[in-house]
């Protein structure tokens, strides 16, 4: 453990007071191109449109934007919905469960792009040229069908289409563009083949890590919450496991998987090149720490250091709007995470600019 005094320069308080405020999912970047913003939403506690915002980091200030016109949220739901932000081309795309629409950041004009019935869309992510759009569709969360869309035609056809047999989740692009990591999603503790890799063009799909079982075929591994690293993937093995547990990372080519900071973590994230992680913890099931506190933690691959940035007092965890999830900008100087202050519906972000 390792003091942070000397890493974090500014801590600030975004969003709206009173409000639930929130940014995308974890697997797609709020960050504009040249990562002096970040969008985000807020609506009051009883609503269900979010109005879509804008936090400049240079004038601390944040804009209200425009509410989404084809979105309804629903504060029980498993997931945040899918919303991709496309700077270079200040488009964001937003999906609904059965349907995935568009809207211009300059004039906040909206379009439905894809529309489903009886099928549901999950775990949108964007190509790192902002050019070919994935995501999922199944019929009752069990098989899925992958696609993959080029979004520069006007038609938004499928340019490719595989179909996989499992609930296939938290889909992101390497930076090749023509590779994409996706999770089986489900119960960890059951699941064998957590972590798969799709080459969308050729249509090829492999296992990226299979689950460790002992000698008694008992499953002593559950992970979750992967994530690209650069040319590697993070990954999160839950206290749950039956073995040491914390962060660990996957080589795609050779699938040789390390430990490389014990702890007990919930979430994950990397900067663009792999080399700095953060996590917040867990403090229920097999965790080390039973106490209702999060740490926000940095994880320096490099020299393998560990610096715990900020710890506070946990709220409720039913929600995924509630879970800090902190995830850095493309320079790995910014960190954005969620903060549920207890007996409140109302969600804030903290951000930590680092020296």
């Amino acid at each position: 453990m390792q003091d942070n005094d000397n890493i974090v320069l500014e801590e600030r308080k975004i969003g709206f007071a009173g409000n639930v405020n929130f940014v995308p999912y974890y697997t797609n970047s709020s960050w504009n191109a040249t990562d002096d913003a970040f969008f985000f939403f807020t609506m009051p506690c009883d609503a269900v449109t979010p109005t879509l915002c804008v936090y400049h980091v240079d004038t601390d200030t944040s804009e209200r934007l425009f509410d989404l016109e084809f979105f309804k949220f629903e504060k029980g739901a498993l997931d945040l919905f899918p919303a991709i932000i496309l700077p270079n081309r200040s488009l964001m795309i937003y999906g609904n469960d059965e349907m995935i629409a568009v809207a211009d950041l300059k004039n906040g004009r909206q379009e439905i792009k894809i529309t489903l019935e009886k099928r549901h869309i999950h775990g949108c992510c964007i190509s790192p040229d902002e050019r070919y759009l994935c995501y999922g569709v199944s019929d009752d969360y069990a098989v899925t069908d992958i696609h993959v869309v080029d979004t520069l035609n006007t038609e938004w056809k499928d340019v490719a289409v595989k179909t996989v047999g499992m609930h296939a989740n938290h889909f992101q692009f390497f930076p090749s563009g023509d590779e994409i990591l996706f999770a089986h999603e489900g119960k960890t503790e059951t699941i064998p083949d957590r972590l798969n890799w799709l080459n969308w063009k050729t249509g090829e799909t492999r296992c990226l890590h299979r689950h460790i079982f002992d000698d008694n075929g008992h499953q002593i591994e559950c992970i979750g919450h992967e994530q690209v690293a650069g040319d590697k993937v993070l990954a999160v093995r839950y206290p749950v496991s039956q073995m040491d547990f914390g962060i660990i990372v996957v080589d795609p080519k050779t699938g040789s998987c390390e430990l490389v900071d014990q702890g007990d973590y919930w979430h994950a994230s990397s900067d663009k090149n792999g080399e700095r992680f953060v996590m917040d913890t867990m403090w229920w099931g097999n965790s080390r720490r039973r106490v209702p506190l999060f740490d926000i933690t940095l994880f320096d691959m490099k020299e393998r250091k560990r610096f715990v940035l900020k710890t506070f007092e946990a709220g409720s965890i039913n929600n995924q709007m509630y879970h800090p999830h902190p995830h850095f900008d493309v320079t790995g100087k910014k960190i954005l995470y969620s903060v549920h202050p207890k007996g409140t519906d109302e969600c804030h972000l903290e951000l930590l600019l680092l020296k």
